[in-house]
């Protein structure tokens, strides 16, 4: 992971962008408006905010993994339909985890390099 050319972390990193800004609305569309499995959006999230953090999030990992952000985007994108299918409850437990194990696998390997 750590020999991949510059551009392609670049070229990932705008990708990531572009789809975490969508990622974001659909979050903020989820959490605000309506939710198959959580309802009628309680909740009032800055549409912005929530683009703007899902942009930054996805750039930084595709600076970070290059080519293998789209793994990750497309198992993010499994798992917001998987949970407004809603009917498989263990799912979530397992989704919970491996986004943990993202993160820490991360943040390790920032705190290293």
């Amino acid at each position: 992971m750590l020999n991949i050319p510059l551009g392609e972390r670049l070229t990932s990193a705008v990708l990531g962008g572009l789809f975490g800004a969508l990622i974001g609305l659909a979050l903020a569309w989820l959490l605000g408006v309506f939710s198959q499995t959580l309802g009628v959006g309680t909740l009032h999230p800055d549409v912005t905010t929530w683009l703007g953090l899902g942009a930054l999030a996805f750039a930084l990992m595709g600076l970070l993994f290059g080519r293998h952000l789209g793994s990750f985007v497309g198992n993010v994108l499994n798992a917001l339909f998987q949970f407004e299918d809603a009917r498989n409850y263990a799912f979530l437990n397992g989704v919970f985890w491996i986004m943990l194990a993202v993160l820490l696998i991360g943040g390790w390997l920032l705190l290293r390099s």
